[in-house]
């Protein structure tokens, strides 16, 4: 015969393997998409010098490298919390090896899943997520970046800097710095 104690500590044990269960499956779909996110833009990118793409820590600083374990917001194993995770998508953008750092936020919303970029548009996944062609959600993310770029260069022509903010994280590659030396 059981106590009340034990019941209720019964009950939470139940709660706590529910919760932990949707936050593995959580973290192992923001993963698989993340990975599918990584080696299918450098293939929509057309280089012709891969890996172009990474997978980085959302926040501190980085290099153009793939991070692995690291580059997710929530730990792949141990106690997860249950909620968005975010993760780094670094993209190398020049041939002087310049790479920046999108900052990736994933959601589950009912049945949609959305990956919000920092700082910019967002995508709807409908769930379950199945694999394959994710043009759209790349035609964003290139449309995204190669417009900054574009509006910054048509600000400074007609005059005017613009803002500071970017919405990511750049490095300059070591043959050719991001800022020009005085002279």
């Amino acid at each position: 015969m059981s106590d009340r104690s034990d019941t209720r500590a019964h009950q939470l044990a139940a709660a706590v393997t529910r919760y932990r269960e949707r936050a593995a499956e959580n973290y192992v779909r923001v993963r698989t998409l993340a990975e599918a996110l990584r080696d299918g833009f450098c293939a929509y990118l057309h280089s012709n010098d891969p890996p172009c793409v990474h997978l980085a820590p959302p926040l501190g600083p980085f290099e153009g490298k793939d991070y692995g374990d690291r580059a997710f917001s929530a730990p792949p194993v141990g106690f997860q919390t249950l909620g968005p995770i975010a993760f780094g998508l670094i993209v190398r953008v020049s041939s002087q090896n310049d790479w920046l750092r999108l900052v990736l936020t994933c959601a589950k919303e009912g049945q949609d899943f959305i990956v919000e970029i920092e700082d910019g548009p967002s995508h709807t996944f409908t769930l379950p997520l199945q694999p394959g062609d994710y043009t759209a959600f790349f035609e964003l993310v290139f449309e995204h970046v190669k417009g900054w770029f574009e509006r910054e260069t048509e600000r400074y022509d007609a005059g005017d800097y613009g803002s500071r903010a970017i919405g990511f994280d750049v490095i300059a590659g070591s043959e050719a710095p991001l800022t020009p030396k005085p002279p």
